[in-house]
């Protein structure tokens, strides 16, 4: 059984090197189980704007702090 995704498993190394915690981006919404609702959804969200989308997060963006 997979516990952890290969996208935590590369943001957990990230963060380790750069000695930060890492976070984790959910949507408000959880995405449909079926997967044909969520490509739909997934395309209808490619159309709208970065900043509506970023409402969706759960997690405050506007928090986060740019390391680079």
């Amino acid at each position: 059984m997979i516990t952890i995704g290969n996208t935590a498993i590369v943001a957990q190394k990230i963060a380790s090197q750069l000695k930060l915690e890492p976070i984790e981006l959910k949507a408000l919404e959880a995405y449909p189980a079926s997967y044909d609702e969520t490509v739909r959804r997934a395309e209808a969200e490619k159309s709208l704007p970065n900043e509506w989308l970023i409402s969706l997060l759960s997690w405050n963006v506007q928090n986060l702090r740019l390391c680079f």
